[in-house]
């Protein structure tokens, strides 16, 4: 028996003037009321999850797993990140020829191709923001230049092939330790 039922049923003893009818009505009422709680429960969790797909869109999946849980997130030193930024080269006069749509399927396609790569390499995704596609290593996980970020970029370069533009990549390395 659940305590809050034990509570009606003492209150209902030791208050006579409370019918058995009265009882009963109460009883169904906490029925409702947990089918009520249950339903939102299960929608408050719902929108959790996607609350957090929406914080791991912008942060790497731990940091926001803290952010939703309230935790302080503290700031931290990266000895040794690559940040690699790429543009469209003649994306302006691309637009100008294009249609909306077939510039939005040219974006579609190639960023999608560049987010497997990411995956593939482990590299961290930062932004996109039109044309300019930003990504990082040793970022979210120490890794190691030549194994993530040279072949992410020589993949880039690989893949422009697809397209009637080119990408300008450019490669900044930071030899001094950087805080996120």
């Amino acid at each position: 028996m659940f305590p809050i039922v034990s509570v009606v049923i003492g209150t209902s003893l030791q208050h006579p003037e409370c019918h058995p009818r009265d009882l009963k009505k109460h009883l169904f009422l906490l029925d409702v009321f947990a089918i009520i709680m249950h339903k939102g429960n299960a929608a408050v969790t719902k929108e959790r999850k996607k609350n957090v797909s929406l914080l791991q869109l912008i942060f790497p999946a731990e940091i926001a797993e803290s952010l939703w849980g309230g935790d302080t997130i503290e700031a931290k030193t990266h000895p040794d990140v690559t940040m690699l930024f790429s543009d469209i080269v003649g994306f302006t006069s691309i637009c100008s020829r294009a249609t909306p749509i077939m510039v939005i399927n040219m974006l579609e396609s190639l960023y999608r191709d560049f987010d497997e790569f990411c995956g593939f390499f482990d590299v961290y995704k930062v932004e996109t923001i039109g044309d300019a596609y930003c990504v990082a290593s040793g970022l979210h996980r120490a890794s190691h230049y030549a194994t993530s970020q040279s072949i992410l970029g020589t993949c880039l370069f690989a893949h422009k092939n697809n397209f009637a533009c080119g990408i300008v990549q450019r490669d900044v390395r930071n030899e001094k330790p950087i805080a996120s």
